[in-house]
Formats: structure tokens, C-alpha cells, sequence
């Protein structure tokens, strides 16, 4: 009988068993200076602000809609 790997899902492979470690890529992305190139470029994904220009308040699915405020009292309590 043929042993299986151990996986949380019975029909996935673990990701470090689908890749092959000796190949070429896979060798040139380990010897990689990941932290250098990282810290050589970061400064040019920064979001920078600019004078006198509202940022647009930003969330996982873009811009957040406008706020908007109901005032619920009933018209006689009003002044």
C-alpha cells in the first residue's frame, strides 16, 4: 500500500510538495536578497499626501462611501 502525506485536507497537496526545490527558479528565488530589494524599492509603493489634497479614506475594496447621517427624531421634537 502506497503511504500518503499527511494534509488538513485529504484532496490538496501541501504547497511544499508541489514544488520541486531543485529547480532552476526555485533555487535563484531562495539565493534571492529578498530584504534588500524590498527595502531598495519600498520607498516608491509609499502613498504619499499631497499639500492642500484630501487622502480618500481607503479600505480593503477601494474608497468608503461618504458617511451619512439621518437624524430619526420626529418632526415635532425638532426646533
Amino acid at each position: 500500500m502506497l503511504s500518503c502525506p499527511t494534509t488538513d485536507d485529504l484532496f490538496r497537496a501541501r504547497i511544499d510538495q508541489m514544488i520541486d526545490l531543485r529547480h532552476p527558479l526555485a533555487v535563484l528565488a531562495s539565493r534571492m536578497p529578498w530584504q534588500e530589494i524590498e527595502a531598495g524599492v519600498a520607498h516608491r509603493f509609499v502613498r504619499k499626501a499631497h499639500e492642500n489634497v484630501a487622502m480618500p479614506d481607503l479600505d480593503l475594496f477601494g474608497e468608503k462611501p461618504p458617511s451619512v447621517t439621518i437624524d430619526v427624531r420626529s418632526s415635532e421634537n425638532r426646533s
